[in-house]
C-alpha cells in the first residue's frame, strides 16, 4: 500500500484515528510505516501506538490535537466506535463551562473497570464505568470527527452529582456555575428517574433549584 493510500485508510477511520496493529493485516510492517509518516508529518502519535491523521492537511509535527478529542480517538480504538463519551469536567470543558485547560480527561465506558491511559504529552485518560444507555448523550463535532459527548443537562448533573470537595474540585464547581443556567429542574428529574441512587446535592437542586 502506498503512502498516500494508507494515509486514507486511516483518516475513513472512526476519528481518523487507528492502532498499529489494526492495520497490520492490510500494510506490512505497519509499525515500522506509521512511524516513518510520523516522520513526515502525514499522522501524528496520540499515544503509544495510536495514530491519527490531522485534519486540514495539517502537518503533524506541528499540529496537536486538542485533549478532549484526542481521549476520545484514544477510547474508540480501543473500546470501539460509539462506545466512548466524554464526560464530566471534560464534557463541561466542550460545552465553553469550563475555559481553561484540564490536566486529565474523563471518558464514560461500559465494560469492566480499566486502567488510566496516558497521551505522548503524559496527559491521562481516565475511564468511568457507566450504563451508555442511560446517559443523555449527543454526537458533537470535535477536531477529529463526530464523537458523543454528555449534553449539558447530564454533563450537570454528573459534576453536581461528584459534589464540590474532589480532585479538581475547583473545574467541578466552575463546571456546576457555568452550566446551571442551560439546565432545567425538570431536564435534571428527568435524568434522576434513570438512576438508581441519586445523590443529595441533585435531590436537592430538583426541588429548591439551589446550589
Amino acid at each position: 500500500m502506498r503512502d498516500t493510500e494508507l494515509v486514507q485508510h486511516i483518516a475513513r477511520m472512526p476519528l481518523r484515528t487507528t492502532r498499529w496493529q489494526d492495520v497490520d493485516d492490510v500494510e506490512a510492517n505497519a509499525a515500522r510505516k506509521l512511524k516513518r509518516l510520523e516522520e513526515l508529518g502525514a499522522v501524528t502519535r496520540i499515544a503509544n501506538g495510536v495514530y491519527t491523521v490531522p485534519p486540514n492537511g495539517a502537518d503533524g509535527r506541528r499540529w496537536k490535537a486538542p485533549l478532549e478529542a484526542a481521549a476520545l480517538a484514544l477510547a474508540t480504538v480501543r473500546f470501539g466506535e460509539r462506545q466512548a463519551v466524554l464526560m464530566g469536567p471534560s464534557a463541561a470543558r466542550h460545552w465553553g463551562a469550563i475555559p481553561r485547560a484540564l490536566g486529565e480527561a474523563q471518558i464514560a465506558i461500559s465494560g469492566a473497570t480499566t486502567r488510566p491511559m496516558r497521551l505522548v504529552d503524559g496527559t491521562a485518560v481516565t475511564f468511568v464505568v457507566r450504563d451508555l444507555t442511560r446517559l443523555d448523550t449527543v454526537a458533537e463535532r470535535t477536531a477529529l470527527g463526530d464523537a458523543l459527548i454528555t449534553t449539558p443537562a447530564q454533563t450537570f448533573y454528573d459534576l453536581l452529582a461528584r459534589g464540590r470537595h474532589n480532585d479538581d474540585a475547583e473545574a467541578t464547581r466552575e463546571g456546576i456555575t457555568n452550566l446551571a443556567h442551560r439546565v432545567t429542574q425538570d431536564e435534571i428529574a428527568a435524568i434522576a428517574d434513570r438512576h438508581l441512587r441519586v445523590a443529595p446535592t441533585i435531590r436537592e437542586f430538583i426541588r429548591t433549584g439551589a446550589l
